[in-house]
């Protein structure tokens, strides 16, 4: 888990904006760039893609990201951090 992973020594600790996700949050922000739309992310997650929309909103306003690929780009960029911190 994230707080697993930030208490061991020598492990950059992940910005506070990412500490604010939720774990569903997390579960979507870490899937968006191998899942290409939000119906198979929906089905893979056992939601609805509106639900999809909604995480999605809420984390690119957590994230303080703009535009419709900015948090695909994001995670794509961040991958390696995210995935440990995750």
């Amino acid at each position: 888990t994230m707080s697993s992973i930030t208490e061991q020594p020598g492990n950059q600790l992940p910005p506070p904006e990412l500490l604010t996700l939720t774990k569903r949050e997390w579960e979507v922000l870490m899937r968006l760039a191998e899942v290409p739309t939000n119906a198979k992310l929906a089905d893979l997650l056992c939601v609805t893609p509106k639900s999809i929309e909604n995480y999605r909103s809420r984390i690119q306003d957590k994230l303080d990201l703009k535009g419709p690929h900015a948090l695909v780009r994001y995670v794509r960029q961040h991958k390696p951090l995210l995935n440990q911190w995750y």
